[in-house]
């Protein structure tokens, strides 16, 4: 397995954005499903509470995304925000925003 660096993944994902013209929630939402589609094939009780920790930058906004979609399946979870950083990305405040209803989020 190859394991990126901060910068590595950075270019990755603006030259994947700019290829496909994605924009960075596009691309949140894409992988929040792809993490999804391989969570349901190897976790199918849904029983289990599920616990996602979050912080709150664009892998926040991730993590929001990922909560939505298994509470949406019938998963159990809470979701727990660590604010890490005195400022939080565009992309997590979207996700925050658009499903703290939907979601039992805690934060720290």
């Amino acid at each position: 397995m190859k394991i990126l660096t901060k910068e590595q993944i950075i270019s990755l994902e603006e030259n994947t954005m700019e290829s496909q013209g994605l924009t960075s929630l596009d691309l949140i939402n894409y992988a929040a499903d792809a993490f999804v589609a391989q969570f349901i094939q190897n976790h199918s009780d849904k029983s289990t509470n599920i616990l996602i920790y979050c912080g709150n930058g664009r892998n926040g906004a991730d993590g929001i995304q990922i909560a939505k979609r298994l509470v949406i399946l019938g998963y159990k979870l809470n979701a727990v925000i660590l604010y890490i950083s005195k400022r939080t990305s565009f992309e997590f405040d979207i996700s925050i925003t658009k499903n703290k209803r939907s979601i039992h989020i805690s934060e720290l």
